[in-house]
């Protein structure tokens, strides 16, 4: 638990920052309900989709908006380069794109996990 969480917390009865004691500092919520969402999939190279897909979608909200473009392109990178479905990719840019999941501050989870799971091929 942060320093503000351990203030706040028991002031208003919640965790107020989304995190507990308990959690990873080394794992990304966000990461990992993506992942989810492509079953059947082995589970490392569905982490290694759903965390593409997270950094494209960061890339493509810099700017604070995501154009129609921009979506469908982050689509034709996952099926084209990353080989999965029309109808995987078109979720996972859908879910990926969404406004929460677009602002999260693990990147650098998100990042190490690319680093991790990529290989070469």
């Amino acid at each position: 638990m942060n320093f503000l969480s351990s203030l706040l917390n028991p002031l208003l009865g919640r965790d107020v920052l989304g995190a507990s004691a308990s959690t990873d500092p080394n794992r990304s919520e966000r990461l990992e309900r993506l992942a989810a969402l492509l079953e059947g999939l082995p589970r490392a190279r569905a982490e290694l989709l759903a965390a593409v897909a997270l950094l494209l979608g960061r890339v493509a909200y810099a700017d604070n908006e995501v154009s129609p473009a921009e979506r469908k392109r982050i689509g034709e990178i996952l099926v084209e380069d990353l080989g999965i479905s029309v109808a995987q990719a078109g979720s996972l840019a859908d879910l990926t794109l969404e406004r929460e999941l677009c602002v999260g501050s693990d990147h650098h989870i998100v990042l190490r996990r690319i680093r991790e799971l990529a290989r070469p091929e």
